[in-house]
């Protein structure tokens, strides 16, 4: 799962509890594109009612300005320092968060291969790339080889999904992916709190740390 905001200590415990939920997304804040912090003191709160997490780094998107290679090794260290500062160990994957799909401009690719690059070259965490699985997902393979891991988002359910075996990501249309983001923003109940937008990912590993 992953929701923008942190729902509470309660909301999350229940959730692990009474769902077949293992993993949820973790937003490293503040970045120019995300004030609200309130995942960053939870990593402890998390790990000690048995959830995995996948750290998450919304920096520059498409159309923005300064999009380059330098860049993306600054928003890298500044994304390091925030994982570090959470309570994440090494070998962690942060995901860099893309929100457009489509084909990236060669100044983006500049850009997010700095922050690859950037996160690869300090050693203490690996990168991965929220993006669309249609096209996005292909051209940045295609572009740039650090090893990145692939979480991708195409919506399949418009109803709530949890419940049995997930579907593997590579179903997705993205063979190589390992996390695929199936239901987007809906409103739903799940262990008897609600939601107004709430995500739900499947993934073929538990955590990326």
């Amino acid at each position: 799962m992953d929701i923008s905001e942190y729902p509470g200590d309660n909301v999350m415990k229940d959730l692990k509890d009474q769902t077949y939920l293992k993993w949820t997304g973790f937003y490293l804040a503040p970045t120019p594109y995300r004030t609200d912090v309130s995942w960053m003191n939870k990593l402890s709160t998390l790990k000690a009612q048995g959830w995995k997490t996948l750290p998450i780094y919304l920096g520059k998107q498409l159309g923005d300005s300064n999009l380059t290679f330098a860049k993306g090794k600054v928003d890298a260290d500044d994304a390091i320092a925030k994982a570090k500062s959470a309570g994440f160990t090494n070998g962690a994957y942060i995901y860099f968060d893309v929100e457009t799909g489509g084909l990236l401009s060669d100044e983006y690719l500049q850009y997010l291969g700095g922050f690859f690059y950037g996160l690869t070259n300090e050693g203490t965490y690996s990168p991965g790339v929220y993006c669309s699985y249609k096209e996005t997902a292909d051209q940045i393979k295609a572009n740039l080889n650090w090893n990145q891991r692939y979480w991708v988002y195409k919506k399949t359910y418009t109803t709530n999904p949890i419940g049995g075996a997930a579907p593997n990501p590579s179903e997705s249309g993205v063979s190589y992916a390992t996390a695929w983001q199936l239901a987007l923003d809906l409103k739903t109940t799940v262990a008897g709190h609600s939601f107004g937008k709430i995500d739900f990912s499947s993934s073929t590993t538990r955590s990326e740390e």
